[in-house]
């Protein structure tokens, strides 16, 4: 029927309009899959996080509703696979409750308005009266939290939703940089229900807003576990290195922005780090025996030779600093120190920091000899993707002397 009239079919048969339509030979079987409430998974993909994060993105998901909808109860499931093994198992233990102390502020955040609707809860607050069968694998059920926060879905429009947490290994449970998390959002329909979930359709977890019409199970898409992905635990690290793009060189008096160290800077998988603070380390020997002493020997300092220093990344050419915060090259302590850098070194990646100087033109008596490094492991602060310092894992990669 469209704009009124019914479709006939040709005049002397015996049935009209739809009647007519032979099943088999006359149409096409279409199959729709859809409902009241679409819910799909938004992300991220499985990666590495940090031992002492903030506000880490557990995962992401949408809910479209074609028709006004108020949700009130929402079940989040959380899994630990010890060691990173790849298999979630009832050994493990996230298990237990007790093992969540580690995970905290576990909240669900509307993205486009930023305000929470569901939690926060501490992992301590997730119990296991109604764990949901196998929700972290085929052999596993990890831990639940039914949340009764109450949120409404406007017809029509797609909601963006993030669950988050904080992570610290250092708060007594008993997650450990090498194992592996993800939270399951459990599904909202159930056959087998319990007094904090109860068997679905029911008012109290799901129903049609301004009305005492629960949510039928068929309208809900899918009605299944949504899982978020693994998420391994790693400590945010900084290694340095000697760039073999320098080496040792003769150089004259006077000369100007002369590379005259290369140190490289690896971040570690966990997490992307911004390094702030640089502290470099003059050397000098001015009897050609080999013997470098910091700063200055004797009237003797590296201040006599060298009358600047700034610092840029090598691969890009960007200088970082030529502004020292303070310059000690002129005695014992024999520091430059460079603070309120902003220099981003990926996750995973690794770039190189070059030294770059300019000589003074003091006349000198023989040759000289001066070197640059990174005395110790707190003369570099970095801060991680949750704003953690970071400082690096080693020092002296130059070895004190060129």
């Amino acid at each position: 029927d469209q704009y009124g009239f019914g479709v006939a079919t040709p005049s002397g048969t015996a049935n009209q309009g739809i009647a007519e339509f032979n099943a088999l030979a006359d149409v096409h079987d279409v199959t729709l899959q859809g409902g009241v409430l679409t819910i799909a998974f938004n992300g991220p993909s499985a990666s590495n996080i940090g031992t002492n994060t903030s506000d880490t993105v557990l995962m992401r998901y949408s809910m479209t509703a074609a028709t006004n909808i108020e949700v009130r109860r929402t079940k989040l499931v959380l899994c630990s696979d010890d060691d990173a093994s790849g298999v979630f198992d009832n050994s493990d233990e996230g298990e237990v409750q007790a093992n969540w102390d580690d995970l905290t502020d576990i909240r669900i955040t509307d993205e486009e308005t930023g305000t929470t609707i569901v939690g926060p809860k501490d992992g301590t607050s997730f119990d296991d009266v109604d764990n949901v069968d196998d929700a972290c694998s085929s052999t596993a059920d990890g831990t639940q939290e039914n949340f009764t926060d109450v949120y409404e879905l406007v017809a029509g429009k797609t909601y963006n939703f993030k669950v988050t947490g904080d992570v610290n290994t250092a708060n007594g449970g008993n997650l450990d940089a090498g194992d592996a998390i993800k939270v399951v959002l459990a599904d909202w329909t159930t056959t087998d229900g319990t007094a904090t979930s109860p068997t679905t359709p029911d008012v109290t977890v799901m129903k049609y807003a301004g009305t005492n019409t629960s949510v039928a199970d068929a309208d809900i898409v899918p009605q299944a576990d949504i899982s978020g992905p693994v998420l391994t635990i790693q400590s945010s690290s900084l290694t340095l290195g000697l760039s073999t793009s320098v080496g040792k060189q003769n150089l004259v008096r006077g000369e100007q922005g002369k590379t005259v160290a290369g140190v490289t800077f690896q971040a570690g998988s966990a997490s992307e780090l911004k390094v702030t603070d640089v502290v470099l380390t003059g050397y000098i020997d001015d009897d050609s025996v080999g013997t470098f002493s910091v700063g200055a020997t004797g009237t003797f300092n590296v201040a006599n030779l060298v009358s600047s220093v700034s610092i840029y990344e090598v691969e890009s050419g960007t200088v970082l600093s030529s502004s020292p915060s303070s310059n000690q090259l002129s005695n014992t302590t024999g520091t430059v120190t460079f603070n309120n850098l902003n220099w981003t070194i990926p996750a995973g990646g690794t770039k190189t920091l070059g030294a770059k100087v300019n000589l003074g033109s003091n006349i000198l008596a023989n040759t000289d000899y001066f070197s640059f490094d990174i005395n110790t492991t707190t003369d570099v602060t970095a801060l991680d993707k949750s704003s953690k310092t970071v400082n690096a894992g080693n020092s002296d990669p130059n070895g004190a002397t060129p």
